[in-house]
């Protein structure tokens, strides 16, 4: 994984870090969330970060029943049923301002993506 950190200024930062293959975004965000804070060492605006995942390739099928690719499964329904926004981490929500921020604007990328948002019900469903 690799995270690139551009600042106002132009001055451009890469930072990686290795780590066992995974599809939980639940384990990946906690290590993105170190890099940032570890790699944000100036006051000024930043003018672009960006994520990569590289070295991906055939490995051993992950665990059929682990416990978050149930969890993640719920979240993608809710997500491609009512919009990418819906569900959120729940740093996002306790008040920390910079992650709601930086939460939001990723949401707000993936729904302008392209992904048609769906409309909630008018009505509960019985």
């Amino acid at each position: 994984m690799t995270l690139k950190l551009r600042y106002a200024d132009f001055h451009t930062l890469t930072r990686s870090h290795t780590t066992m293959a995974t599809n939980s975004e639940l384990e990946l965000y906690p290590i993105v969330k170190e890099m940032f804070a570890a790699a944000r060492t100036r006051s000024l605006p930043i003018r672009l970060l960006g994520i990569q995942l590289s070295n991906l390739g055939m490995f051993e099928q992950l665990s059929l029943f682990d416990r978050n690719e149930r969890i993640g499964a719920a979240i993608d329904n809710i997500r491609a049923r009512f919009g990418f926004a819906t569900v959120s981490l729940a740093p996002a929500q306790r008040g920390q301002p910079g992650e709601a921020r930086a939460f939001h604007a990723a949401s707000m990328h993936a729904a302008a993506s392209g992904r048609a948002r769906a409309r909630a019900p008018s009505t509960p469903r019985r």
